[in-house]
C-alpha cells in the first residue's frame, strides 16, 4: 500500500468485510449519512482501500479454513443478543430481528412469476389485449 490508512479508511475496509454496502461501511465508519453514498463510492475506488480489503478477506478465509468459522446456532445468538440489547441503536436492533427473520425462514419470498408469450402473440395482439395482460401481470404481481 502506497500510503498508510486512516482509522475511518480501517473501519470502512473492516465494514465491507463484514458485509456492509459501501453506504452503510462509509456511516459504520463515522461519515455522514448525508454524505454516506459519495464517501462509499470514492473509498471503494482507492486502490489502497482495496489492498486493504483484500488483505482481510484473505485473512478470514484463511480462519475460516482453520475452523474459526461461526457456526448457524452460534450467529443465531449473536443476532439474538444484538436484538435484545436495549443500549444498542433502534435500528441495529432491527436490522438485527430482520437477519435473525431471514436465518429461520419466516419471511416468504414472492413466487417468481412465469409468463409464456411468443413473439407472434405479441405482434397479433391488439392494445386492449396487451391492456389486460398488463393488468394482470400488475395483479399477481402484489
Amino acid at each position: 500500500m502506497g500510503n498508510a490508512l486512516t482509522d475511518r479508511q480501517r473501519k470502512y475496509c473492516h465494514a465491507i468485510v463484514q458485509g456492509q454496502s459501501a453506504a452503510s461501511a462509509a456511516r459504520t465508519a463515522g461519515y455522514s449519512r448525508a454524505s454516506s453514498n459519495n464517501q462509499g463510492s470514492r473509498l471503494g475506488k482507492n486502490a489502497d482501500i482495496q489492498a486493504e480489503i483484500a488483505r482481510l478477506k484473505s485473512k478470514a478465509v484463511q480462519k475460516s479454513e482453520a475452523g474459526a468459522i461461526l457456526s448457524a446456532l452460534e450467529v443465531r445468538q449473536r443476532l439474538t443478543s444484538i436484538a435484545e440489547d436495549e443500549e444498542n441503536k433502534p435500528q441495529d436492533r432491527i436490522r438485527a430481528l430482520e437477519l435473525l427473520g431471514k436465518t429461520l425462514g419466516l419471511f416468504a419470498d414472492k413466487p417468481a412469476l412465469e409468463v409464456n408469450v411468443t413473439l407472434q402473440a405479441l405482434q397479433d395482439a391488439t392494445y386492449e389485449d396487451l391492456k389486460e395482460l398488463e393488468a394482470r401481470l400488475v395483479g399477481s404481481s402484489t
